[in-house]
């Protein structure tokens, strides 16, 4: 009976100390960008051997640590082609589908918010990559430039929306257990405004081409948090 009580007390101490390992665990997420809309979209323009569009993340964030811009990469793989990116008629949707202005980070990090956005050029046989945001990130030091502060899409923000007692925070509320659970991923979109110039032809195979770009943002199990876990 003594060796018993001991081996029961033995488990329960031990299933206590892992269920506290676990809940002292980071939570975390991954972003993955969606290419199918944007191959089918390619595909119908017959620009698959002559554009390629990339975004670079992170193996996997932090929740309070979410990425405040996404870097994009477009690769000008025609030979008499130029490719312009349109940043004043690109734009970003968040999770609930609002639209919002895609805002391209300069080095210097100062912009004229109200202004025309210049566009950002591939010449033929070049690579593009700019980092961007939406324009409601943007935070103003006193310097007058601006950087990204608030995350493209700010989980921490549902989290605190979803305790307001109003319609949307009961919207919220629901999105944020489903996506806690992993029972629904967090979503979002880039759409991006591409113009092509034909060199060869004095201009008159010019076009404007709508590039779509979707994102799914999964939260990583908490297995996967583990510092002995060998996915990482």
């Amino acid at each position: 009976d003594l060796d018993l009580l001991i081996l029961t007390v033995y488990i329960i101490t031990v299933v206590y100390v892992l269920y506290q390992a676990i809940n002292t665990l980071d939570d975390q997420t991954t972003f993955h960008f969606d290419r199918n809309e944007l191959d089918r979209v390619l595909e119908e323009q017959e620009l698959k051997d002559v554009i390629s569009l990339n975004f670079r993340f992170e193996d996997r964030y932090k929740f309070e640590e979410q990425p405040t811009k996404l870097s994009l990469s477009l690769e000008n793989k025609s030979a008499d082609r130029s490719f312009e990116v349109d940043w004043d008629h690109s734009s970003l949707t968040d999770f609930e589908g609002r639209s919002r202005r895609a805002i391209r980070l300069t080095p210097d990090k100062r912009f004229n918010l109200p202004g025309y956005l210049a566009f950002s050029t591939v010449p033929p046989g070049k690579t593009l990559k700019e980092d961007f945001t939406a324009e409601d990130t943007l935070k103003m030091n006193i310097d007058g430039s601006l950087e990204s502060a608030s995350p493209i899409v700010d989980i921490l923000g549902i989290e605190a929306g979803s305790k307001k007692p109003n319609k949307r925070g009961e919207q919220l509320k629901k999105l944020y257990a489903n996506f806690m659970e992993r029972k629904e991923d967090l979503r979002f979109s880039a759409r991006i405004i591409v113009k092509m110039s034909d060199l060869v032809d004095g201009g008159k195979g010019d076009r404007t081409y709508v590039l779509p770009c979707n994102f799914v943002i999964k939260k990583v199990p908490w297995s996967d948090a583990l510092p002995f876990n060998p996915k990482k």
